[in-house]
């Protein structure tokens, strides 16, 4: 047995952002501010684009995808579009995406599954802007939190907890015969 984390955002205040915006530690909100009129949003993009920056976030940080990981994407990316079950938040500065975030929408939580951003675009706040956009949508759309799933990489967990992320165990069993 062994422990592992996930995360939950509760519902963000679409009615009034900036309120939602107060809470974020110093780093993000400079994020955002920064990324104001830098970047434009769009409700879409296509898997094999979403998975451009999925790969090239992972070789960023030096993990090696596991097989099959860009078909897996790819479909998720383009049935939960298709079947209403989720929603894509990307960032491009010009004609190029630069980060990218994927929530599916179950119930009344959504979940963040997927993000990227592109390495030359970290700085400028696109990965927190496309995060909130989508925590934004998913308030909109009724939903009561959003879970973050995995908290176990010091990376992603410290991304998802300065945007306010509250991490919660769970237990990971294996029976050996």
């Amino acid at each position: 047995m062994s422990i592992r984390y996930y995360g939950r955002i509760p519902r963000c205040d679409y009615d009034n952002p900036h309120s939602a915006v107060s809470s974020f530690p110093k780093g993000r909100r400079y994020d955002l501010k920064h990324a104001a009129g830098k970047y434009w949003i769009q409700d879409h993009l296509s898997g094999v684009e979403f998975d451009r920056l999925h790969y090239a976030t992972f070789a960023r940080q030096g993990v090696e995808r596991p097989s099959g990981m860009q078909n897996r994407v790819i479909s998720i990316v383009e049935q939960a579009q298709q079947l209403g079950l989720g929603h894509v938040v990307a960032a491009f500065r010009g004609s190029k995406s630069v980060a990218v975030a994927h929530f599916l929408l179950l119930g009344t939580s959504g979940y963040y599954i997927l993000g990227a951003t592109d390495q030359a675009e970290r700085c400028g706040g696109a990965g927190t802007l496309v995060v909130f956009e989508g925590l934004l949508e998913s308030a909109r759309r009724g939903l009561s939190d959003v879970d973050v799933v995995g908290m176990n990489s010091p990376q992603r967990s410290r991304f998802k907890r300065s945007m306010g992320a509250q991490v919660f165990p769970f237990y990971q069993v294996a029976f050996r015969r």
